[in-house]
């Protein structure tokens, strides 16, 4: 989708934190994360309900299973993504929710972002929780296997967001009413890739 809206200036990759930071400290104008930070300084609109999976190997002994108790999810060696990650903050609070705490993970490794993660689970290293549209290449191609955990929520909203105390350009204006129009029939497209 952004690569068809013309007139970005900049566009930044980072963890939910880090791109909060920026719109807060007016470096971007607009953000778009996996989690929300309370901040009174910010407007917040929810633009569409994510779905996180847990992506194994192929080689992995539960990648054939499809389905796994929570009970056999604490078993697998995790790969998280570092703190200030969107979907690191929503799998923890979906883990609560069922009565898991966080020590309650078998976690073998922390990185990065979500690429980092998948690379050690494509080479053989675990397991990760990961946002779905983020890994279609590779759910696609089978180099990764989703397996749903029973009794697991694992969707999360991405929300768009701005600073209240910066006025909106008419570029950024602009780019939020193309990406609202837009946004159903990119996902669907995106998705259906797994069908």
């Amino acid at each position: 989708m952004v690569c068809d809206f013309t007139g970005f200036r900049t566009l930044k990759v980072g963890d939910t934190n880090e791109i909060t930071d920026l719109v807060l400290n007016q470096s971007l104008e607009i953000g778009f994360v996996g989690s929300q930070r309370r901040d009174s300084h910010l407007i917040f609109q929810l633009f569409f309900e994510d779905e996180m999976a847990l992506v194994l190997s192929p080689n992995h002994p539960f990648a054939k299973k499809g389905h796994i108790s929570l009970e056999e999810f604490l078993t697998i060696l995790l790969i998280l993504q570092q703190q200030g990650a969107g979907v690191r903050e929503t799998f923890i609070e979906a883990l609560k929710a069922q009565g898991v705490n966080f020590s309650d993970l078998n976690i073998f490794l922390e990185l990065g972002l979500q690429d980092s993660t998948k690379s050690a689970v494509m080479a053989g290293f675990g397991g990760t929780v990961i946002s779905k549209l983020g890994g279609v290449g590779e759910l696609e191609s089978g180099r990764l296997v989703e397996v749903i955990v029973e009794d697991l929520d694992f969707s999360r909203p991405q929300v768009l967001y701005y600073n209240r105390m910066l006025p909106l350009s008419n570029i950024a204006s602009d780019f939020i009413k193309f990406a609202d129009a837009n946004k159903e029939r990119v996902i669907s497209d995106y998705l259906s890739r797994l069908k």
